[in-house]
């Protein structure tokens, strides 16, 4: 039970005794000398006691039950809220790890297209086993990747759910940020897929150099890092106890 509950119990229990209190009085000033008036007055005055009573309980009840609501709503917030900030380390994680990969191959890349001549362009430009490890990996890592977002995805809509409010449609009342970056990252998803599909091992060393290329220049990474400031404030802001 929260402060604003305890005052507003207290308030109904003094506001129904001093009626009490003063209903009794006004009974005695009126009727001094009258003993069956006095009784008379005195069972009435019971009797509407007895319903303020019940009254002023029932009104306690009800706000002690929205005050638990209040509560109920708060702590579901706050767990789903670590889970879903759990699930966003873990596909940060990843993330970046992806992005490492990526500047890894793409030096790889470029010393082999700087090396690149007539005489020797033929076998840089021929598949190897190691070209192809690596577009395996980076490929595995973005699946990883995607499947973490998503998970992160769907833990952050589940929090939202509960901590915000929903329009007439069902449609969440969403800050204007959390729903631009939401939007943004599910777009920027399937893009990244879709330039991992180009890469292919029979190409050559400056066509995949371009493609990863393209990929590095991507905005994924550093929207995924502007969001986590919008996640922190939007989670832990309304949890913390002072106001």
């Amino acid at each position: 039970m929260n402060r604003s509950a305890i005052i507003f119990s207290t308030f109904v229990t003094i506001v129904i005794t001093s009626i009490l209190l003063l209903s009794i009085l006004a009974i005695i000033l009126c009727y001094w000398g009258d003993v069956n008036a006095f009784k008379d007055s005195i069972s009435i005055v019971v009797g509407i006691f007895g319903g303020l009573t019940t009254l002023g309980a029932a009104i306690i009840a009800s706000y002690l039950f929205n005050d638990w609501r209040h509560q109920q709503k708060h702590q579901n917030a706050a767990r789903l809220g670590e889970i879903a900030l759990k699930s966003y380390k873990n596909y940060e994680k990843e993330l970046e790890r992806f992005f490492h990969e990526i500047s890894i191959t793409q030096d790889e890349l470029t010393y082999y297209c700087d090396e690149l001549t007539d005489e020797n362009e033929d076998y840089f430009d021929a598949s190897t086993d190691e070209n192809e490890d690596y577009f395996d990996k980076l490929r595995d890592l973005a699946s990883l990747v995607q499947d973490l977002f998503y998970d992160f995805h769907d833990d952050f809509v589940m929090y939202l759910y509960v901590a915000f409010p929903q329009d007439e449609n069902q449609k969440l009342i969403l800050p204007t940020e959390v729903d631009y970056y939401l939007k943004s990252l599910s777009e920027k998803m399937p893009d990244l897929f879709e330039l991992l599909s180009k890469l292919d091992e029979t190409e050559s060393f400056h066509f995949n150099l371009c493609v990863i290329n393209k990929i590095s220049q991507t905005e994924l990474e550093n929207e995924t890092e502007s969001f986590f400031t919008i996640i922190r404030d939007t989670i832990l802001k309304p949890l913390k106890l002072e106001e």
